[in-house]
């Protein structure tokens, strides 16, 4: 993995100037740390009809520390699902394949590619005035029980809810971001094992901004039904939060909704717990792609709470002071 980094890094023009090699021993103090942190993986596997349909998650984070200090500068998260079906039960090696073509992929698909061109987006520097960190990811007791009624475990499920808003905050704003973390984070501190088997504790500083995402509701209803296939919506309602602790101060809390459709043949299950997390991933998208350029035609369709298109641009202006 070091390797083949090294090499699309070393082919690839991103704009930074990177130190290989014995200049680059990140134990030297000199200059900003840049590590692939690879924090959460997950195979899933699920009976079809006799078929068995793969789900490989792999996230990690573009990690910017000062060594000097162990303490994190910034974090650019990213993520890699890969998605199929064969004929059959369940098989290691073919998990195996798709776990590889996740992590290390080819061309411009897989977590190497997905590193490599974060850093064509962003900038980096040693430090950044303020911090903005995803400090809150929940469930409403309603969305529990559907999560639930899905089989799905819903601690986890709010967990992906927090990587997805911090990846695509980082992603769609070209901001960095403070690494999430489910639960309480003792001592703000995240363990960091390095490939050569050494380990760290790096310091999380405090964020001057703060961001907090509640789903409040997720719905599943039937649009449309033919001799042939049925048509479904799945929709959702969910609540952004973004404060600034120090002066007690909100920049937005307001409520949208979202939806997705999907079609499956008649006779066939629809993937509720597949189809329920995309909304969840394209609500979240679609939601911080409009805090830079906040659309009159989104917020008609999907805004709920009144103030949400001055909220988006207070957002902005927040934004900016983090970048």
């Amino acid at each position: 993995m070091d390797t083949l980094l090294v090499e699309r890094l070393r082919a690839t023009e991103t704009g930074h100037n990177f130190q290989f090699g014995e200049l680059a021993d990140y134990r030297d103090g000199d200059g900003v740390v840049l590590a692939l942190a690879i924090d959460w993986e997950n195979v899933s596997t699920t009976d079809i009809d006799g078929n068995t349909k793969y789900v490989v998650d792999v996230h990690g984070q573009v990690l910017a520390f000062d060594y000097s200090t162990m303490k994190v500068v910034g974090a650019f998260p990213i993520g890699v699902q890969v998605r199929d079906a064969r004929k059959g039960g369940p098989s290691d090696d073919h998990a195996r394949a798709l776990a590889r073509r996740a992590l290390i992929g080819e061309d411009d698909f897989g977590l190497l590619a997905s590193f490599v061109e974060m850093l064509k987006q962003v900038e980096l520097k040693p430090a950044y005035s303020n911090r903005i960190q995803v400090t809150t990811a929940e469930l409403s007791p309603e969305s529990v029980s559907v999560v639930d009624e899905l089989g799905l475990d819903a601690d986890a499920f709010s967990a992906r809810v927090g990587q997805t808003m911090s990846k695509y905050l980082a992603s769609n704003q070209s901001v960095p971001v403070l690494p999430f973390k489910k639960g309480t984070v003792i001592g703000n501190q995240m363990a960091a094992q390095f490939t050569n088997g050494d380990v760290y504790q790096l310091e999380i500083p405090n964020p001057d901004y703060t961001v907090s995402f509640t789903v409040d509701r997720l719905r599943k209803l039937e649009l449309d039904r033919t001799s042939s296939q049925i048509a479904y919506l799945y929709g959702l309602y969910a609540t952004a939060r973004v404060s600034q602790p120090l002066l007690e101060k909100d920049y937005a809390n307001h409520q949208f909704k979202y939806a997705v459709s999907s079609t499956v043949p008649v006779g066939i299950r629809p993937d509720d717990p597949a189809a329920f997390e995309e909304l969840v991933l394209s609500s979240i998208n679609s939601f911080t792609q409009q805090i830079s350029d906040p659309q009159r035609e989104w917020v008609d369709k999907w805004g709920v709470t009144d103030g949400i298109q001055k909220a988006f641009l207070e957002m902005g202006d927040v934004l900016a002071k983090c970048r």
